[in-house]
């Protein structure tokens, strides 16, 4: 059975490192969902110390293969003092 499947994992240390598998994901989590992701805008995390290519790489498959109208990518850190009511870390 080993030479059947293969467990690949597209993000290490919160970083993307195989974009075809991470916009496979993708596709299958709309499909799971069951919304269409022209209809809807997509809010994605990222890590901290994200490479700004990366970055820019998120948002064009977004825009050019999922036809997003729009998406927003914020920081883990940022969008976790909002959910604790606060906008600073202090």
């Amino acid at each position: 059975m080993r030479g059947v499947l293969a467990l690949r994992h597209p993000i290490k240390n919160g970083i993307i490192r195989n974009w075809d598998d991470m916009e496979k994901i993708w596709h299958h989590t709309f499909q799971q969902l069951g919304v269409d992701p022209n209809d809807h805008p997509v809010l994605l995390t990222e890590a901290a110390m994200n490479p700004l290519g990366n970055r820019q790489r998120v948002v064009e498959i977004m825009f050019e293969c999922f036809n997003v109208p729009f998406t927003y990518v914020a920081m883990q850190a940022v969008l976790a003092l909002y959910a604790a009511g606060r906008s600073t870390g202090t």
